[in-house]
């Protein structure tokens, strides 16, 4: 059985693990910009905003996603592992507080 991975964002470091990822499981991403390169190896490819934790969990529901992998530091910041952590998904990537570091 192929698991079904979300990789959220769409830089250099999401392409590398996109590359990674698509070797070995069912890979969705999606991002506020179109990285080709992620495109070319996902099996589908969502426009959506890294901060935008509500679609990004409702994405996550529609392909059945067994595991997010959050890239950006401000989806973290923003929550989106906290969200599909809540919506019973399974993410790596540390929650909202931790993201933000210790407060000084």
């Amino acid at each position: 059985m192929t698991e079904t991975v979300l990789l959220v964002g769409g830089g250099g470091r999401e392409h590398a693990i996109a590359r990674a990822v698509a070797e070995d499981a069912s890979l969705y991403a999606c991002a506020s910009n179109r990285n080709p390169g992620i495109a070319s190896l996902a099996d589908d490819f969502a426009q959506i905003g890294e901060r935008d934790a509500d679609a990004i969990v409702e994405y996550a529901r529609e392909i059945g996603a067994d595991l997010a992998v959050i890239g950006p530091e401000s989806a973290l910041e923003a929550g989106v592992a906290d969200a599909l952590d809540g919506a019973g998904g399974y993410t790596f990537g540390p929650r909202a507080e931790e993201a933000r570091g210790p407060k000084v």
